[in-house]
């Protein structure tokens, strides 16, 4: 019998190998669009959705930089990506969420997995996978609890650099957290008035 790795074992290894690559090109000196660029396509090559996107914002709520992959027809603009129901779940949440039979920005999906690039209590932007690609004949498989695992570890040490960039940025982080403050509150409120929206468990 053959001792060697399990596919599980390759695929924790090729995690981790991914996690040490994108450490090392983060603190890369690069523009925040390049290395958003490089974070999704990285992220994509692991966990292979059908589409993905990552967007940041600048302290006034504004687009800073966006990423797409994948996306049938014209990609989503950053505006559009800010104003989805999704970042309002995000920072309401304050973590990683998956959904089920959707839409973002108007691409129909049936799995979704999203992360908010947070760090110290500041909502930069997200991240979002939607749909694992299909194999042939097989339907794809949903999202795993282990993706899950591996888009939090990604978007953490993600929002750790771009909360370290440029001069520009740290001068509106202030600007970003007063109103991540603000939107979480907003959020906070509707629920209460209002009652948390039915889900379907995913």
């Amino acid at each position: 019998m053959s001792g060697g790795p399990t596919f599980a074992d390759r695929r924790r290894l090729l995690q981790l190998e991914t996690l040490y690559d994108l450490a090392l090109a983060l603190h890369a000196e690069r523009g925040e669009q390049e290395l958003l660029d490089e974070l999704l396509a990285r992220v994509c090559a692991v966990l292979d959705p059908a589409a993905a996107v990552a967007v940041t914002r600048d302290g006034g709520g504004g687009v800073r930089a966006v990423a797409t992959v994948g996306w049938q027809g014209a990609p989503p603009a950053g505006a559009a990506l800010l104003e989805q129901g999704l970042w309002r779940e995000l920072l309401a949440e304050g973590q990683s969420l998956a959904r089920r039979d959707g839409a973002l920005a108007g691409r129909p999906f049936r799995d979704l997995l999203a992360a908010p690039l947070a760090w110290r209590g500041v909502f930069l932007g997200y991240l979002a996978l939607l749909d694992k690609e299909s194999r042939g004949e097989e339907e794809a498989a949903p999202f795993s609890v282990a993706d899950r695992r591996f888009l939090d570890s990604v978007a953490a040490l993600a929002a750790v650099t771009l909360d370290e960039g440029e001069e520009t940025f740290q001068v509106n982080r202030r600007l970003i957290e007063i109103d991540t403050r603000r939107l979480r509150l907003l959020s906070g409120n509707r629920r209460r008035l209002f009652g948390h929206p039915r889900r379907r468990k995913v």
